[in-house]
This record gives C-alpha cells, sequence and structure tokens, in this order.
C-alpha cells in the first residue's frame, strides 16, 4: 500500500572513508532511522482502538489505517461487490445548511462508487432523494466515519513527531560516537589516512589498532581539539527522547512509562491531571467512532461496537475519581450528555 513509500532504503551500507562518503552514510542512516520510527508510530496509532460487530467484508485494520491518513471513510452497502465495504471516502456533493454533503464517493484501487451519505436522522429521506436522481438503479447507500471532530489526517501529528525523535535519536549517535574519541584532529593530508585508520579501528571495537610505523611522531606532531563531549550531554538527550515520546503517546491517548515511572514523585492532582488528558486525547477519537457506530447500526440494523483496546486508568487508583465521564459510552455519549 501507499506506506512503501516511505522506504526508499532496504539495502545496507557501510561507513565510507570520506567526507563524501560520509555525508552519504550519515543521509541513509538518517532515512532509515526515520522509517523505523514512523513504522512504529503508526503501528501504535492504528492499534488503540477494537471494532465489534464490522460485517465479514469489512476490514477494521483497513478502516483505522483510512481514518488515520485521511481522517475520513465510509462503509457503503453495494450489492453488486458483495455487501458492505469499508472504503476511503470523498464528498461528491454540495454541502447542505449544516455543511455536511448528502452524497459522497466511495472509492479504491479499481472501484468508485457514488453513494447517499445517510445518518439516523436522515434515512428516512433516502426514497424521496432517490426520486430525484435521473437513474434506473437503486443509489447505493453508506455512513461516514471522521477519525476526528475537525476531519484533520492525524497522519501529519505521526510525521512531526517522526521527526523530533529521529532528529534526538541520530543526535545520539553522533554524541556516542563522539564520546568514543572526543578530539578533533588537525594534521596533514600525508598522515590523514594513517590517523583516520586508527580512528575507524577504534569505532569497530577492535581489540587492538595496528597503525603505520611513524604513526607516534605522527600524533605527536598532529594538534588534538578536545570536542568537550561529556557523558551527561548523553543522559539530557535521551531524557529529550522520553520527554517527546511521552508527548506523542499522551497525544494519542496512551499512558506511558515515563509519566508512570514518576508518580510516586508527582502530587496526587499531577496525577490526575496527566491521566484527564490521556483519557480526553483518547476519547474525541473514539467519540467519532461512536457516533458513526450509532449510524450505521440505525441505518443497517447492524450491531457494530468501537471501543479503546486497553484501558490506562480503569485500574489506576488516582484516576477513578477523575477519568469517569470522560471516555464516551457506547451509547456514544460523553459524560453526562
Amino acid at each position: 500500500m501507499w506506506l512503501r513509500q516511505y522506504y526508499p532504503f532496504m539495502t545496507a551500507k557501510t561507513s565510507g572513508k570520506n567526507s563524501r562518503e560520509l555525508r552519504k552514510y550519515a543521509e541513509y542512516e538518517n532515512n532509515r532511522q526515520w522509517q523505523d520510527v514512523f513504522n512504529r508510530l503508526v503501528s501504535i496509532v492504528i492499534n488503540i482502538y477494537a471494532w465489534e460487530g464490522l460485517p465479514d467484508t469489512c476490514d477494521p485494520y483497513f478502516l483505522e489505517t483510512i481514518l488515520l491518513w485521511q481522517a475520513r471513510a465510509c462503509i457503503i452497502k453495494d450489492d453488486k461487490k458483495g455487501g458492505f465495504l469499508s472504503l476511503p471516502a470523498t464528498p461528491a456533493s454540495q454541502m447542505n445548511l449544516y455543511y455536511e454533503n448528502t452524497y459522497w464517493r466511495a472509492y479504491s484501487l479499481g472501484y468508485t462508487q457514488k453513494f447517499l451519505a445517510l445518518t439516523k436522522w436522515n434515512k428516512n429521506i433516502y426514497d424521496k432523494a432517490v426520486t430525484v436522481l435521473d437513474t434506473t438503479e437503486p443509489v447505493p447507500t453508506g455512513c461516514v466515519c471522521f477519525d476526528n471532530s475537525m476531519s484533520y489526517p492525524l497522519i501529519e501529528t505521526v510525521r512531526m513527531y517522526t521527526d523530533k525523535l529521529v532528529d534526538v535519536m541520530r543526535a545520539i549517535d553522533v554524541k556516542v560516537k563522539q564520546l568514543k574519541l572526543g578530539f578533533i584532529i588537525e594534521t596533514d593530508e600525508d598522515s590523514k589516512t594513517a590517523i583516520q585508520t586508527a580512528i575507524q579501528a577504534v569505532d569497530q571495537n577492535v581489540l587492538a589498532v595496528f597503525a603505520r610505523r611513524d604513526i607516534a611522531k605522527v600524533m605527536k606532531e598532529s594538534k588534538a581539539i578536545n570536542t568537550g563531549s561529556t557523558p551527561q550531554e548523553l543522559e539530557t538527550l535521551w531524557n529529550h527522547y522520553n520527554n517527546i515520546m511521552s508527548a506523542f503517546l499522551t497525544a494519542f491517548g496512551i499512558n506511558n512509562l515515563n509519566t508512570a515511572d514518576k508518580k510516586e514523585r508527582l502530587l496526587s492532582d499531577e496525577v490526575n491531571s496527566n491521566n484527564e488528558q490521556i483519557a480526553l486525547n483518547a476519547a474525541y477519537r473514539l467519540d467519532q467512532r461512536l457516533h458513526f457506530c450509532e449510524n450505521l447500526n440505525a441505518v443497517f440494523g447492524t450491531n457494530v461496537t468501537c471501543k479503546l483496546k486497553h484501558s490506562y486508568t480503569d485500574n489506576d487508583p488516582d484516576s477513578q475519581s477523575n477519568t469517569e465521564g470522560i471516555y464516551p459510552s457506547n451509547s456514544g455519549k460523553v459524560g453526562d450528555e
């Protein structure tokens, strides 16, 4: 699928010997790191919610993937294709007074079909709408699902956090290499190869380094500039990485160890505030799915539900009083609605 466009490099490379090769290798490592982080973050996001009662012809994984990338999907009933289909959707008509599109178009590889988007409120106008269409065949019907109330593709959020995490992880890689040596060596061109060969041997963690006979004289005549790298900088970078990862998980309503392992040092109000934020971030997307289930069940008589695969606060005594009413129930209601 379209995920493959994010994987331009799949072959292994080794570190170069000159500045040009080193730049190419660094670019390769940047891309490889980005691909790895992006793939893992996407896998996390599309596995937050569990669908139950979907028709056998509907793929919940594909449905969640569409919602992440495009923020809107549909389930259309097309008897010519075997019944219900869960597909991407795009508006196919002007908006009504409530800024809603009456007609949508479901599409996929080798498939496109205009359909009437029904809800539990407008399902009774279906027969009236069909009479104004110049067609001898019934118009397919379906329901549209949004990932969030703003219909904003959250894949952009995943991309932004991928950039931030990769930037820190590559900085960690560079810092680790700097800590192995910690110096910038100023020398002549003739001695450069000998010194560079010795450094590469150190980088490969060999037991002993073999060098030319006059390497001691060369090193003595060369000028070494301390890079100033310290182990404390590495710890700071890892803390920054953990903070970014924690922010990403919180943004998608997932509790995380970076917060959980510090609970004993936090006030009860701080813990509850964090749990409430996590619950709200999970709830605003779940609410749209429950709203879709409500429409689908009313229109087609199905029994589809959606829920969080894991509830991270149900067994947390600190959060029982503050997250109640935040997560939508299977009825589609939030709080005291």
